[in-house]
C-alpha cells in the first residue's frame, strides 16, 4: 500500500472516530446496571474506562441491546469487546495499539463443530458433567456420562475453556 493511501485511510478513520465520539457522548451507561442496555452505551463506557478509541459505523451498532451481566469476570479489553460483539454478529479489528474498529463478523460457509472427551490426567477415566465453553462467550456445553462433548464454534480462532 502506498503511504498516500494509508494517510487517507487514517484520516477517514479519525473522522469516523470523531463522529462516533460525538454520537455516543450523551449515551454513557454504567456497566453495573442490571437491565439490558444498548451496545453504543457499553462501547462508550469501555472507551472511557480504558482510555481507548473505538471506531464504528453508527448504523451498524444502533439499537442493539446487550445483557449487562455479560462482562462480569471478563478481564481484558479485547475479551470484553469479543463478549459484547460476537453475540450480536459483530467483531472487532485492532487498528493500532489502543484503537479498535467494530466490524461485521465474517460469515463462515460452514459451521465449525469440535467434539472431544474430557478425561482425568491421573487415571485417564472419563469425567462427566464438565462444562466446556468458548472463551469470552456464553456458548457452552456439559460433557455427557462418558465425558464426551460436541460444541459449535463462532470462529476458527475460538478457544475452549
Amino acid at each position: 500500500m502506498s503511504k498516500n493511501f494509508i494517510r487517507k485511510l487514517s484520516f477517514i478513520l479519525l473522522l469516523c472516530l470523531a463522529v462516533s465520539v460525538k454520537v455516543t457522548a450523551s449515551q454513557s451507561v454504567s456497566m453495573n446496571q442490571t437491565r439490558g442496555t444498548d451496545l453504543i452505551g457499553f462501547l462508550e463506557q469501555l472507551r472511557k474506562e480504558n482510555n481507548i478509541y473505538i471506531v464504528y459505523e453508527p448504523a451498524l451498532v444502533r439499537g442493539l441491546e446487550i445483557d449487562p451481566t455479560i462482562l462480569i469476570g471478563i478481564p481484558g479489553i479485547e475479551e470484553k469487546l469479543e463478549a459484547l460483539l460476537v453475540p450480536v454478529g459483530l467483531d472487532y479489528q485492532i487498528l493500532r495499539e489502543n484503537t479498535y474498529a467494530v466490524v461485521k463478523a465474517r460469515t463462515n460457509v460452514q459451521d465449525i463443530t469440535v467434539s472431544g472427551r474430557v478425561i482425568s490426567q491421573e487415571d485417564n477415566l472419563s469425567i462427566p458433567g464438565v462444562t466446556v465453553s468458548v472463551k469470552g462467550t456464553a456458548t457452552g456445553v456439559v460433557t455427557d456420562f462418558d465425558g464426551n462433548y460436541s460444541i459449535k464454534l463462532p470462529s476458527p480462532e475460538s478457544v475452549l475453556v
